[in-house]
């Protein structure tokens, strides 16, 4: 992910305390929070938020469910993340647990990347307000009892993977894999498309990673 921002001529800076968000020109900044937990809450949401106020993007990233909606939910974020495994019986990369996501429409594949391969991830639901960008095959399921199994009350259909919502005067960009931004993952087709075109237009990216162990491990590809 540093390598690409130094390509694409972004400076990039991980956040140790949340008063750096603070100390960057909001409008000119991108924030990934990476996998973020229930430490997000309180004075560090207030941190964000007010980056949000200032202008600021922000891109959340969790194939978790927990931590990730009570971030959401307190820098007013209305979408959520599901949490439940995403599974695709037909369009994947290596097995189910990987499944790869297409744009909604043709702006969307040239714009900011042609597909998105995910890496035991989950869908996102989404608010009224909110515009999705990708979504699942139709042959994507999410797996409720978590067996690795379709189930027949585990319906084919499409997901929304990637979406995007307004917040005060800036964006949050919701994405349900945290481990598309690991380096193994941005060699996969359209993830580094991805990434690259989030930070595009932007002069600085703050790295937020409060959990780093919940990132899945790279062995999970093979």
């Amino acid at each position: 992910l540093r390598d690409l921002a130094h390509e694409t001529g972004v400076e990039m800076e991980t956040v140790g305390v949340t008063t750096e968000y603070q100390t960057t020109d909001s409008d000119q900044t991108v924030a990934f929070v990476i996998e973020p937990s229930e430490s997000n809450s309180g004075s560090a949401a207030e941190e964000i938020h007010t980056f949000l106020e200032k202008g600021g993007d922000v891109v959340i990233a969790s194939g978790r469910a927990k931590g990730a909606n009570q971030l959401l939910a307190n820098i007013g974020v209305e979408s959520r993340f599901d949490g439940r495994p995403l599974r695709d019986a037909q369009q994947y990369y290596r097995s189910p647990a990987l499944p790869v996501v297409e744009p909604v429409d043709e702006t969307v594949s040239s714009e900011v990347a042609p597909q998105v391969t995910l890496n035991h991830g989950t869908a996102v639901t989404p608010s009224g307000d909110s515009t999705v960008l990708f979504q699942s095959s139709q042959f994507s399921y999410l797996d409720l009892n978590m067996n690795q199994t379709l189930d027949e009350n585990e319906p084919l259909r499409k997901y929304p993977v990637v979406v995007r919502e307004d917040v005060a005067n800036g964006s949050v960009m919701i994405v349900g894999d945290s481990s598309v931004f690991i380096n193994r993952m941005l060699e996969q087709n359209g993830n580094s498309n991805f990434a690259q075109n989030l930070m595009i237009g932007s002069e600085t990216v703050l790295l937020d990673i409060p959990a780093k162990e919940a990132i899945p491990a790279i062995a999970v590809l093979f």
